[in-house]
């Protein structure tokens, strides 16, 4: 019975580790993708991160204003 529930619990373990691997890969890799769009933004427009920001914040408005009769 001892032996059963330690194989369990290792299945477990080793799931739960692969789980949150995987969301740290993601997090990275959306955290590195937007750093890239960031800097070309800079770099190519001189976009800077204030204005990035407010026009992320506007951007709902910016949406239903497309179907504002």
């Amino acid at each position: 019975m001892e032996l059963i529930l330690l194989i369990g619990a290792l299945i477990v373990a080793w799931l739960l580790f692969t789980g949150l691997v995987n969301i740290v890969k993601t997090t990275v890799k959306t955290a590195f993708t937007i750093a890239l769009v960031f800097l070309a933004l800079y770099l190519i427009w001189g976009v800077n991160a204030g204005e990035l920001w407010a026009t992320v914040q506007s951007l709902p408005e910016m949406f239903f204003s497309l179907f504002d009769p």
